[in-house]
């Protein structure tokens, strides 16, 4: 289907600290990818159901975490159930940390939101209808992950041994 507003199909890179606010629609899922090192943690998800038609009442609204953006993988993880005037908001702090090891080639494997809305209708179709009045707004946070290892796996030293004393530097200047 067309939309007003479609989102551009760029993944959302997570590699820096940051606070991040994105949708996703039926259709037209969020692509992310978090960097070794980060975090990336889900503080609310919303549901804005921007109107309702009549022969096309939304009944509930999934939104799921995909493993991989791959289309044959529609078996993630159910993050939240919505419901219009019912249970419109969840707050969370599901943290979505960078995967251990690198797939093929050194790439990072960029996981996937995906939202499916549920109508009152017997049959479940793509109404074009649905796709553009419903909207799953998420809040979230990127941040450094409290320890961090270089790319073979051994701990980062602290660097604290590189930066100059000011006060050793001081005696050396009154000395000279």
């Amino acid at each position: 289907g067309a939309y007003a507003d479609p989102f551009l199909p760029e993944v959302m890179e997570c590699h820096d600290p940051a606070n991040l606010f994105f949708k996703a629609r039926p259709g037209q899922d969020q692509h992310i990818l978090v960097a070794p090192g980060f975090k990336l943690t889900l503080h609310s998800v919303a549901l804005n159901v921007v109107e309702q038609e009549e022969d096309n009442n939304i009944r509930a609204v999934k939104v799921w975490l995909d493993p991989s953006d791959e289309l044959s993988h529609h078996h993630g993880v159910l993050l939240a159930s919505l419901r219009p005037d019912v249970c419109e908001q969840v707050a969370t702090s599901i943290a979505l940390m960078p995967p251990s090891e690198p797939e093929e080639g050194d790439q990072y494997p960029i996981r996937r939101i995906r939202v499916e809305a549920k109508t009152t209708r017997t049959r479940q179709e793509s109404c074009s209808g649905v796709m553009a009045n419903v909207e799953v707004h998420f809040v979230g946070s990127v941040e450094p992950l409290p320890y961090s290892s270089n790319h073979n796996g051994e701990p980062i030293e602290d660097q604290e041994d590189d930066v100059p004393n000011a006060m050793e530097e001081e005696s050396d200047v009154e000395e000279g």
